[in-house]
């Protein structure tokens, strides 16, 4: 992987690792406000909803394993393609779900922020 490669890889797993600890205030600052998330069931929320549901503990997130990615960074825009493995406990259900990762980041004033 390339610096920029890496610096993506990063920003995601900076991302998942504040999902995990509940850090809203970094989730804040590495997500922008109009992301919208869709859900393994697929439901979707906005930023806001999804931010409140880890705060108030429907989310909750104990592990996160990215596998086999592909990062592609094109100008100011990157996606990350590959399978995110969580060991998670969401709505209830808890359990060990890998999943298809398709994450997209724009650089903003220097830093990779995860976008639509």
């Amino acid at each position: 992987m390339n610096p920029e490669q890496l610096e993506v890889r990063e920003a995601y797993m900076k991302m998942q690792q504040a999902m995990i600890e509940k850090d809203m205030d970094t989730l804040d600052k590495i997500v922008k406000d109009d992301k919208k998330y869709v859900h393994m069931d697929g439901k979707t929320q906005t930023k806001q909803e999804f931010f409140d549901e880890i705060k108030n503990g429907t989310l909750n997130y104990f592990n996160s394993v990215l596998k086999d990615e592909v990062i592609t960074v094109t100008g100011n825009k990157a996606n990350i393609k590959g399978k995110t493995t969580l060991k998670a406990k969401v709505y209830g259900m808890e359990g060990e779900w890998t999943l298809p990762t398709d994450a997209n980041f724009e650089k903003i004033d220097g830093q990779w922020i995860y976008c639509n």
